[in-house]
């Protein structure tokens, strides 16, 4: 379960926001309609230049912030996951530590009945 938790951090760690990436497409959308119209030169034209070039500038500050926005959260997710993941690591240490001990009880019960019970029936039988 923990997993399945951490595997879903690191997906959306890795993957960019949708809101981001529609940004980036409307740039470069801009980008090369800008590209277009700087080789017209008729008034209109020019006029459609400056209005993509406001644009360009407005999307290119949002996307700047946005983009800083997500790093910060790409940050924070992965000191989430990294925390996640030391404590799977500190539960698993304790379950084969505490199994580890309850083999040594075992171990040692088994040795004691070994070495008694044999001696208690020998006592028994003269």
């Amino acid at each position: 379960l923990i997993d399945e938790a951490c595997a879903s951090i690191r997906m959306e760690i890795d993957s960019m926001p949708s809101e981001l990436d529609d940004m980036i497409r409307k740039i470069t959308k801009n980008e090369i309609e800008k590209q277009a119209l700087k080789k017209e030169s008729d008034e209109l034209s020019k006029n459609r230049l400056k209005q993509i070039e406001q644009d360009l500038d407005l999307l290119n500050s949002k996307k700047k912030e946005l983009k800083s926005k997500w790093e910060k959260e790409k940050l924070q997710l992965k000191a989430e996951l990294q925390l996640a993941e030391n404590n799977t690591q500190i539960q698993k240490d304790t379950s084969s530590r505490n199994w580890f001990i309850v083999g040594a009880i075992v171990l040692f019960f088994g040795m004691m009945i070994g070495f008694i019970v044999p001696n208690l029936l020998n006592r028994r039988r003269f």
